[in-house]
């Protein structure tokens, strides 16, 4: 039975949505409205529409800003009822295939995470000691060469022949809607549908393979942040090289911005986190990133207030009400929020009490409009009378609980 045979099948609909629902990563609406596509059963057309060689609907191009910066992301979308049933198709692939992938590749899978990533390799006996050298591939997803990627999809679906059928169909269409107007571009394994991280991760799993089994190597992938260590400098160097020219191979760019080498003694940074033995804290990039965030927005909000004719306190209400949510909670369940990615492996709260004192002196520059010795007449208590939750007293709290969440 191929694996689009059990799109139609009601039960595997309801074991999808009772172990997907998870209030960590799902709103409550959501989780209603999946309920209701699942008991009216409209997953049905879409999946009568694939089953006819129909196809889905042409996907919609997105460009979507990063935050804090004038750059942009390209995504791809569908229908939310087509998307919907990618969502389980997807979860069904994984399932059934995910133990083909190397042991170190570590990203968006059911029994690796970042978690595992970084507890793996701060436990190395020694490893502050290895060189290291860390890269990260632009825009993986979009620039991944589907006639290097379907060969080896059609080698992983040998025994599932409608299942690659479909997927090759959907890659290697070319039609897509940009702005209302019908293109036809190369997109890769588009950013944004359900598919694309499982694909992402079979796109480079011979290179994974061929780097772990280098003596004096260590190895590791998430997704588009490749890490190498060696306590040997030269073999460090070859292995760069290899890897440099291996991506090229695979018709892929490196993000020269984001490479980082270090020495021994020196602290590696991989997936936001910064490592010495077994420390780990937030880095220091994504601090600064945090804190330029921050320091927008307070101008913004203090300008606003002063145009309007506001109160101080009001905008800083705004403020902490602004962070709360990126810090704490999530408009896009697809993606983890602040706190849960890196709560659950940071070993020290030296950032977070960066962090923190930085955000308060935002707000006191908010409600005051000074940046002198003034600002301080706005305490800490008025702070947390508007909402104000500071990061380190929520990862204590977060530390004393039995684990709830686990990083994928």
């Amino acid at each position: 039975m191929s694996l689009l045979d059990k799109l139609a099948d009601h039960s595997v609909w309801v074991d999808f949505y009772e172990r997907k629902v998870d209030p960590a990563f799902f709103r409550i609406s959501d989780a209603k409205e999946l309920f209701q596509y699942v008991r009216q059963k409209r997953y049905l057309p879409v999946v009568k529409r694939i089953k006819s060689d129909k196809g889905l609907s042409i996907p919609m191009k997105k460009r979507i800003a990063k935050s804090g910066s004038s750059k942009k992301r390209v995504v791809y979308s569908l229908p939310k009822d087509e998307t919907l049933v990618l969502k389980l198709l997807t979860w069904l692939i994984i399932r059934k295939y995910d133990a083909c992938l190397p042991e170190n590749l570590y990203s968006f899978r059911p029994h690796y995470g970042a978690k595992d990533a970084l507890k793996k390799l701060a436990s190395i006996p020694g490893i502050s000691e290895y060189y290291s050298y860390k890269l990260d591939v632009r825009n993986y997803f979009n620039s991944i060469d589907i006639d290097l990627l379907l060969p080896q999809m059609k080698s992983l679906f040998a025994d599932d022949e409608p299942l690659y059928d479909f997927i090759a169909s959907q890659l290697s269409d070319l039609r897509v809607m940009d702005e209302g107007i019908l293109i036809e571009e190369r997109k890769g394994a588009m950013a944004g549908m359900p598919y694309a991280v499982f694909l992402a991760n079979v796109y480079l799993t011979q290179l994974d393979r061929t780097f772990a089994a280098i003596p004096g190597l260590i190895y590791c992938r998430y997704s588009d942040d490749i890490i190498l260590f060696s306590k040997d400098k030269l073999l460090l160097d070859e292995a760069k090289k290899q890897l440099q020219d291996s991506l090229k191979v695979y018709h892929l760019d490196i993000n020269h911005d984001k490479e980082v080498e270090t020495s021994p003694g020196q602290k590696w940074t991989f997936l936001g986190f910064e490592c010495y033995g077994k420390d780990i804290d937030v880095c220091e990039v994504s601090v600064h990133k945090l804190k330029a965030k921050m320091r927008r927005k307070a101008r913004a909000l203090r300008r606003w207030a002063e145009v309007n004719g506001k109160d101080g306190w009001m905008a800083a209400r705004a403020f902490i009400k602004h962070f709360n949510k990126r810090l704490y909670t999530s408009d896009d369940r697809s993606e983890i929020n602040w706190s849960l990615w890196y709560f659950p492996l940071i070993t020290t709260d030296k950032s977070l009490k960066v962090i923190d004192h930085y955000m308060q002196d935002c707000i006191r520059y908010i409600a005051t409009g000074s940046r002198n010795k003034s600002r301080f007449d706005y305490r800490y208590d008025h702070m947390k009378d508007i909402g104000l939750i500071t990061l380190v007293n929520e990862w204590y709290s977060y530390s004393a609980r039995p684990s709830e969440h686990s990083l994928r």
